[in-house]
């Protein structure tokens, strides 16, 4: 739930940059076409693949037409879910920003923050889905928080306490950031004395905690943090880490099964992170080669400006 945290949380950073750089892209009919081309185009093919290729091993036909049409997430799919949500609650947030705020910044703050901060301590359960076999909100306020870092790094100049917000990117607050993002989950398991449900890393402080790590990130001074990020080993990863992420459970299920009933080993956790990597990894090579690449070759180019283009 750690990595699923800061995914939403990078998603609304990422799609809010070019929003926030400039205003006027939400009321340009070509750009917003081109932003949902794009969108779909990215996450669309290989969700249907796997969707497909799993109900058409587990015959469950009501659950994979409820999923086509969105309606549904299980196992893994349940986060596509919520991201598809996303995509389309965006354009609404910066035509709030556009039309009722007129592009102030401090105006579209506080209202991301309100709502995100709502959002957060489920004091708005708005919308609800089915996914991982049961009800569940839509883990709006993580994404929110994105939303309002991106806003924080693109109009940096002119946020008033931003020596203050600067502290964000020193490496030592970065390498503290880090470990707390991963070992609260597990310190709060060892204070409760049980493991509580996974999904509190998508509410209350969690998500606030993901944003500044993501911000700090961001912001820090060229150093060794950016260097390590930007080795185009790195960079391949990202490329397939989609593919990765949607069929690493089939190839540990398939560990977990030769090792158990070829091998009569319970394999321990290093044992299977290591066998399933090496699996799915050339797995998500070729579906990235042939299933996603192609889908994203032809989406529009992006566009750069909207100077130039009809405003409607």
């Amino acid at each position: 739930m750690v990595g699923v945290a800061l995914f939403f949380c990078l998603s609304g950073y990422l799609l809010c940059l070019p929003f926030a750089g400039e205003g006027s892209r939400i009321v340009s009919a070509e750009y917003m076409k081109n932003y949902f081309a794009r969108r779909f185009c990215r996450i669309l093919p290989m969700y249907y693949f796997v969707l497909t290729a799993g109900y058409f091993y587990s015959q469950r036909y009501e659950d994979y037409f409820r999923s086509l049409l969105f309606l549904q997430g299980n196992s893994i799919l349940w986060t596509v879910l919520q991201e598809i949500h996303f995509y389309t609650l965006l354009p609404l947030i910066f035509m709030i920003h556009h039309f009722i705020f007129r592009g102030r910044l401090t105006g579209i703050l506080i209202f991301l923050g309100g709502v995100g901060f709502a959002y957060n301590h489920n004091w708005l359960p708005i919308h609800t889905m089915y996914g991982m076999e049961h009800t569940m909100p839509l883990y709006l306020g993580v994404f929110l928080v994105g939303i309002m870092m991106g806003y924080f790094y693109q109009k940096w100049d002119r946020i008033k306490y931003k020596d203050i917000l600067s502290l964000l990117g020193h490496p030592g607050v970065i390498l503290i950031m880090f470990v707390l993002a991963v070992s609260l989950p597990e310190l709060r398991n060892f204070i409760v004395g049980h493991r509580v449900v996974e999904s509190w890393v998508l509410e209350g402080i969690y998500p606030y905690l993901t944003g500044c790590l993501i911000l700090g990130l961001s912001i820090t001074e060229r150093n060794r943090v950016q260097k390590f990020f930007s080795h185009s080993w790195l960079r391949a990863v990202g490329l397939i880490s989609y593919s990765v992420y949607l069929l690493h459970p089939v190839f540990l299920d398939l560990v977990k099964y030769i090792f158990l009933v070829y091998l009569n080993i319970q394999p321990n956790g290093v044992v299977k992170f290591l066998f399933t990597l090496v699996l799915v990894i050339p797995a998500s090579v070729m579906t990235y080669t042939y299933i996603e690449r192609p889908f994203i070759r032809r989406a529009p180019v992006k566009l750069q400006s909207t100077e130039s283009q009809p405003i409607v």
